[in-house]
């Protein structure tokens, strides 16, 4: 009888205590979001003391998203219902990889983006003036070719439209001959475009009458300017009578317009 009671004994212990002994309640508990919380306040924290929170079978790994030491994955995930040892596999963060940006001087802009893509880089694009690096290509980065980054980093690249223009003041070239203009125009650094001439009572021939830049404004150096220039006084028809001698001999008619 008292071998029987003390095995009875021994197995209402057994069935309080052991449990606990490895770790299974038999409470079923809610899963925390341990997402962003340092690993190593969590296993010391009494919040937590109900869970046994262990490493993953990949314990630590790199990640832009969260800082070295915070958890960054969790199985299983958030708001499941635990039983048993309510255990909770964790990730740590190692923070983001570090990655050494080459130098992208003078790479296609394409290509370039290639590169940042492959190396896990944002990238932003900005319009640059520059005499030695041809349109499409980059002429620098910020940061510079070299520096350590962290991946997920926006590296922005300065891409070339060509030469910055330059600009020149317009002058007036209205009442210059035709020479005149078209010498003023190439020494101001503008060339001389379309020429066409019309008949005008006011202006003298050869003079210019017009020209399509306005006068004291500015335009890019290499800008064309039209001119027209003056043919002088229209010529109007006029009826003439004149008593032709009545011989045989020949004879010369001299017209004049304009003095000549």
């Amino acid at each position: 009888l008292f071998s029987a009671a003390f095995v009875l004994v021994l197995i209402v212990l057994g069935i309080i205590f052991l449990p606990r002994l490895f770790g299974d309640t038999g409470e079923v508990l809610e899963c925390p979001n341990l997402l962003g919380k340092v690993y190593d306040e969590v296993i010391t924290s009494d919040e937590y003391k109900d869970f046994t929170i262990t490493l993953s079978n990949q314990g630590q790994d790199y990640s832009a998203e969260y800082p070295a030491g915070q958890i960054m994955a969790q199985t299983p995930e958030a708001g499941r219902s635990l039983k048993g040892k309510h255990e909770i596999r964790v990730t740590v963060s190692l923070g983001p990889k570090k990655v050494q940006l080459d130098d992208l001087t003078n790479y296609n802009i394409n290509t370039a983006k290639e590169t940042l893509d492959s190396l896990k880089l944002k990238y932003e694009v900005e319009e640059a003036y520059s005499e030695e690096v041809a349109q499409d290509f980059v002429v620098r980065t910020d940061p510079a070719g070299g520096s350590s980054l962290d991946e997920g980093t926006t590296v922005k690249l300065y891409v070339s439209i060509g030469p910055a223009p330059t600009f020149v003041m317009v002058d007036s070239y209205r009442g210059l001959t035709e020479e005149e203009a078209k010498r003023a125009i190439e020494e101001s650094g503008l060339r001389v475009g379309n020429v066409t001439r019309r008949e005008d009572s006011t202006v003298p021939e050869g003079v210019v009458i017009s020209q399509s830049l306005t006068a004291g404004t500015t335009a890019n150096k290499d800008t064309a300017v039209d001119l027209v220039i003056s043919r002088g006084k229209p010529i109007v028809d006029v009826n003439l009578s004149l008593p032709l001698p009545n011989t045989e001999n020949r004879f010369v008619i001299s017209v004049y317009y304009n003095g000549q």
